[in-house]
């Protein structure tokens, strides 16, 4: 725990790291890892980064592997490896119809098996500046798995993967139906050792994709249906289909010149399952570039599905073996995490500013009045607090939308009592609460007694953020696995402090020392520069004071400059609901603090990232305990999940 620590060791970011987005390796990728000299180790890799620095804006068509003849190493399918279809199809109509052998066709894109089929866009840092490659790929069954060939994802000789990777299904001429980020990759050792009979790679993507097609293993001589994005035909801008006979060894050739942008292209039976892949499209040899070769799907390849179909995090099934030492060399580095002072209150989004306005009379014709500094539309709540005697007293609070860079008035800095005495009112007001607009014209909801407007804002905020994590929606949640466990580990303290009994009481409710021995510290040796005190707990709230606090964790990925701050304000509230209030409870489906006050709420941001701050980061509304070990933070901008805990 930082929050009251200089440093926190043993932080692990490795490749277990889920931020949506792109593989990075440690070093340009595989040398991360040891292969054991088997074609079939399990290798694979998880995203690193959701927005990446570089965008291609150019593509090229990727170059399908041109082999000298004879250097490939083929074999007949063993007699006791029969076709079995391994996976179902969505749909079980085709409209692949028989043509002459290697004869090039337009393919219907809105007609199954061609609906499951897009274009894969990439960039590989040996790319030239904007410029990245593409291939083909296709959805395989119904948990979200994309197939293609693995020199597409992953070079071999150069040892790189990709720092950037889009899926866009039913890519016609620049239009497509879904584009998808992916969540994790995985392939065997076969490719990276050079032996193209393992030249296919699986994807898990990110969202909701809709159903795939069918796979069957273990097939090689049999007509097939060959489809790609190639360069030859259309630019690489459409999707045609080559018909032709496959012959009987493994990698199987067949009569089909697509070439380059085609690789990853699924080989679709004719018969029999006619929405069902058995292979890829890989490579071609110099001698004869009508004829191309792909490697016969299998066993292995089954195996390598399963795994990615739970996302790359379930142990690996029987006969995959993942390498030793699969995780990137980053998760035995000892990183530390920076805490510092914090001088100055972090402000996202909307603010207050002084306005001067002629219908105010009073002091030099001063007002209020709030302006929406962000690109995006934002639901705000303003306190208006007026002082008739000593202290100033809750008038009202008023909710509103402001669009992009839109000024709103809010009222004159003194104004005249109700009983007639001149000038006799001080106003102040008070930005409570400020989040980014999820829909249009939104309806404010109905409150019950016992629970504030901004509670059930806040209790909305995360039952939102909660669904959309869930379903991986990296638009607008942020996956930080376990890379940023310094960071949300003490937004964890305050919800983790909770008696479903009600029983707690007023008083010390973690001990920062016993914090900062829980997350490897020793507090007689730790120079506590933001002094900050126990959580207690004080009435409805839990409570932790002290100097603003500023915790900055290493890199999240190496050499990105991606670092998670927690903005610890120097003084932080924040209401549990599970404390006997059984309407404040019954907001949320899980334990769960909600911060309803700007001032008192902790905030995350990315250091010199605004493009993430403003996506993902900004004042915490809201933060839930899921499991054991993951916490959800509903922001003003967006939504974060991460471990609390090290694994």
């Amino acid at each position: 725990m930082v929050l009251w620590a200089v440093s926190a060791r043993n932080v692990a970011i490795g490749a277990l790291l889920t931020i949506s987005g792109l593989l990075f390796g440690c070093g340009g990728g595989f040398e991360a890892i040891k292969p054991t000299g088997s074609n079939e180790d399990l290798v694979y890799r998880f995203n690193h980064d959701i927005l990446p620095a570089s965008v291609p804006f150019n593509f090229a068509p990727r170059e399908m592997p041109s082999l000298p003849p004879g250097s490939q190493q083929s074999e007949p399918l063993a007699p006791s490896q029969t076709p079995q279809r391994t996976v179902d199809p969505e749909e079980s109509t085709s409209v692949i119809v028989p043509l002459k052998d290697g004869d090039v066709m337009l393919a219907d894109i809105s007609a199954s098996p061609y609906n499951r089929i897009g274009r894969l866009e990439m960039r590989h840092p040996s790319d030239a500046p904007g410029w990245g490659t593409t291939c083909t790929a296709q959805l395989i069954g119904p948990h979200g798995v994309l197939l293609t060939a693995a020199h597409c994802i992953f070079d071999k000789e150069k040892r790189e993967w990709p720092v950037y990777l889009r899926f866009k299904l039913q890519y016609d001429q620049g239009s497509f139906a879904q584009e998808f980020d992916w969540e994790c990759a995985a392939m065997v050792s076969g490719w990276p050792n050079g032996d193209y009979r393992y030249d296919y790679a699986l994807l898990k993507l990110r969202g909701a994709p809709p159903g795939g097609l069918g796979m069957t293993i273990n097939v090689t001589d049999n007509r097939v249906d060959a489809v790609g994005y190639p360069s030859k035909y259309y630019n690489a801008q459409r999707l045609v289909h080559v018909f032709g006979v496959r012959d009987t060894e493994n990698p199987s050739g067949m009569l089909n010149d697509m070439g380059k942008g085609s690789s990853g292209g699924a080989r679709i039976l004719h018969f029999d399952f006619p929405t069902d892949v058995v292979s890829v499209n890989s490579f071609h040899y110099t001698n004869d570039p009508s004829r191309s070769y792909g490697p016969v799907l299998n066993n292995t390849t089954m195996k390598v599905y399963d795994f990615v179909a739970r996302s790359c995090r379930d142990s690996v099934p029987a006969g995959g073996v993942p390498l030793a030492g699969v995780s990137s060399l980053l998760d035995k580095d000892e990183s530390e995490t920076v805490q510092a002072r914090l001088d100055v209150s972090p402000a996202f989004g909307a603010a207050i500013a002084i306005d001067t306005n002629v219908s105010c009379s009073c002091e030099r014709k001063q007002g209020f009045a709030v302006r929406n500094e962000s690109a995006r539309s934002r639901l705000i709540s303003v306190q208006r607090l007026s002082t008739f005697v000593d202290s100033p007293v809750e008038v009202d609070t008023q909710y509103f939308v402001l669009e992009p860079n839109e000024t709103r008035f809010l009222g004159c800095a003194r104004t005249d009592s109700a009983t007639g005495q001149s000038c006799s009112v001080d106003n102040q007001y008070k930005l409570l609460s400020d989040r980014r607009l999820r829909v249009s014209k939104p309806d404010m909801p109905k409150i019950s007694a016992g629970v504030t407007m901004e509670q059930v804002l806040a209790a909305d905020d995360i039952a939102y953020c909660s669904a959309e994590c869930g379903a991986n929606n990296n638009d607008v949640c942020l996956n930080l696995g376990v890379g940023a466990v310094a960071s949300l580990a003490p937004l964890a303290k305050f919800v983790n402090v909770v008696d479903a009994g009600g029983s707690v009481p007023n008083g010390t409710l973690t001990r920062k020392d016993d914090v900062i021995k829980e997350f490897g510290g020793d507090p007689i040796k730790v120079q506590d520069v933001c002094e900050r005190g126990d959580i207690i707990r004080a009435g409805p709230n839990a409570v932790n004071d002290g100097f603003g606090c500023l915790v900055t964790t290493k890199e999240l990925i190496p050499n990105a400059g991606l670092r998670t701050r927690l903005n610890m304000r120097a003084n932080v509230r924040g209401t549990p609901t599970t404390w006997g209030n059984s309407v404040l409870a019954s907001l949320v489906t899980a334990p769960a603090t909600f911060f309803t006050d700007r001032e008192l709420a902790p905030a995350v941001d990315f250091e010199n990232n605004p493009i993430f701050t403003e996506s993902f980061g900004g004042d915490v509304h809201g933060a839930s305990i899921v499991n054991d070990k993951q916490i959800v933070l509903a922001t003003s901008n967006g939504c974060i999940v991460g471990h609390y805990r090290k694994p």
